[in-house]
């Protein structure tokens, strides 16, 4: 990445995505936690739609495309040639049934089923599509914000009858609509001012943190499993979620080092998520640090995450220092 583009990131948008990946990673350690799963996908969309662009709809279509169902695909044929060497060389499967795995993982693929945490990848596209398709199908303000809640409310409809029958996510895809159209609203705020001193500002804070917290105490919400108790509220308590962690990653980026590991975490959340996706589907680190007489959880997530980053690290440092070989010969 070059120094120009270095400068053209959102910093304190990286440490929020880097925050709430790495908190991903410890949720699915310990169990669907209330606090985390209240704001941590959701952030991601409305992040989304604060960097969407205003373009015609055949390029963002374009350009989602390559960034996000190339992505699906690559890292979904990573997992299945991951389970094609355990079947091989750990289980010591015969051909015929390692060609079955490869047969079926390869369609499941296609069809989007039981693709685990790659489900975000293909519900953030068609939230991204849906959303560029209503602004640009009329240009009317409100008229957008109106089919923007019908397509959400819609597909709150259809999680809660269909549930995971849903074609390729689209319910969850649907309802991120909301959290998009939220962030592509947020640009207009001018957010150097928000971090400034004012007692307004103080309290808008306090009234996000209590809708936070009723969502929490009241509600539950879990996108990837399609849970919304105390719909609406547990949007609301999302949202307000994602505008505290997005204020306080203002000032927690400058933190010195750790800092600068969650901004670069929240730069290469892509490749954080392919490798966590496949830890979560082969590895059972329970079982494993039960072996070795582990039993905090706390401790056990931390090597989890850490192991996941360590790798995204150095394969990192391995593919610049490669180019960089290239570059010279």
């Amino acid at each position: 990445m070059g120094r120009k583009e270095e400068k053209k990131r959102n910093l304190t948008l990286d440490f929020a995505r880097g925050f709430a990946i790495l908190l991903m990673i410890y949720d699915h350690i310990i169990g669907h936690g209330k606090v985390i799963t209240s704001f941590h996908m959701p952030l991601f969309f409305i992040i989304s739609g604060y960097l969407l662009k205003d373009q015609p709809f055949r390029q963002t279509l374009k350009k989602k495309a390559k960034g996000l169902l190339l992505p699906y695909l690559e890292f979904a044929g990573l997992a299945i040639l991951v389970g094609f060497f355990k079947a091989i060389f750990i289980l010591h499967a015969n051909w015929q049934a390692t060609g079955n795995y490869l047969f079926h993982k390869m369609v499941d693929t296609l069809c989007a089923r039981d693709i685990w945490l790659l489900w975000f990848l293909l519900a953030l596209f068609e939230a991204l599509m849906i959303y560029v398709g209503i602004k640009c199908l009329t240009k009317n303000r409100y008229m957008q914000i109106i089919l923007v809640l019908l397509v959400f409310v819609l597909g709150y409809c259809l999680s809660q009858k269909y549930g995971s029958a849903n074609f390729y996510y689209l319910d969850q895809g649907m309802m991120a609509v909301l959290f998009v159209a939220v962030g592509d609203a947020a640009k207009k705020l001018s957010w150097e001012k928000l971090y400034r001193f004012s007692w307004m500002r103080m309290g808008i804070l306090a009234m996000m943190l209590v809708i936070w917290m009723l969502g929490i105490c009241f509600g539950l919400l879990v996108m990837a499993n399609r849970v919304y108790e105390g719909f609406p509220l547990c949007i609301f308590s999302a949202i307000a979620g994602t505008y505290l962690v997005v204020f306080c990653s203002h000032f927690m980026k400058r933190i010195p080092l750790l800092g600068s590991m969650i901004v670069w975490c929240g730069q290469n959340t892509l490749e954080i998520l392919c490798l966590a996706n496949i830890f979560r589907q082969f590895s059972d680190w329970k079982a494993l640090c039960q072996g070795l007489g582990i039993h905090s959880i706390f401790v056990m997530s931390l090597l989890q995450t850490g192991l996941i980053v360590g790798i995204v690290l150095v394969w990192k440092i391995i593919i610049k220092h490669t180019r960089k070989l290239d570059a010279r010969q």
